[in-house]
């Protein structure tokens, strides 16, 4: 049995765990950016406060997939699927058979319609050359806006106050993280970003 992991992250590690776990020799090939050593996107905003080495954000040690008998391919993304054929197709050509297909490939951040390259004083948080980047810009008793109170969002928020900026979060929805949480659970969370400093203000975005 041959399983194709698209992804790197915690739905891709957990799966890739249970099918060892239910079978011993199965072929596992992990479509993940960093090697094959799967990181936690929301464990690097620990970085940006320093309150976490960003060797400790990543999800399982450096001997995960040679561990648990996974091929991992990194530098390539999955293009498109044929599901009639089981076959997939990478980013640079390449076909892979599977017999079972994990998409676990995650999300992506939402751009503004002026944003561009290397705006300067403009960051995303997504990938870890993203921490880098904004790692390297913080100073305390700065002002920073984020754009978007999802749980990236909100947890990128409270790392910058932590580091000693002075933070508004733009939520467009009534409220934040609007996919996760209902209202009230929703109103706990605003509560407590006050409480840390993080000023919320819904129904604005960046425009």
């Amino acid at each position: 049995m041959r399983y194709l992991l698209a992804g790197g992250g915690p739905a891709a590690v957990f799966c890739a765990e249970a099918v060892r776990r239910l079978d011993s020799s199965g072929h596992i090939i992990m479509l993940a950016p960093d090697a094959g050593r799967p990181r936690g996107r929301i464990a690097l905003t620990e970085y940006l406060s320093g309150g976490l080495q960003k060797e400790d954000a990543y999800l399982r040690s450096e001997t995960f997939c040679r561990d648990n008998k996974i091929r991992p391919i990194s530098g390539r993304r999955l293009s498109c699927v044929h599901p009639e054929r089981r076959i997939a197709v990478l980013s640079d050509g390449a076909e892979l058979h599977y017999d079972r297909l994990l998409l676990a490939t995650g999300s992506h951040p939402v751009y503004p319609e002026w944003f561009k390259e290397n705006c300067r004083g403009v960051y995303t948080f997504w990938e870890e050359e993203d921490a880098d980047k904004l790692a390297a810009h913080i100073k305390p008793g700065d002002k920073a806006v984020v754009a978007g109170g999802g749980l990236v969002g909100l947890k990128v928020s409270e790392a910058l106050c932590k580091a000693g900026l002075q933070v508004t979060v733009l939520e467009a929805a009534g409220r934040v993280m609007p996919r996760q949480l209902d209202e009230m659970a929703s109103t706990l969370v605003t509560e407590a970003a006050g409480a840390a400093g993080v000023v919320v203000k819904t129904y604005s975005a960046v425009a």
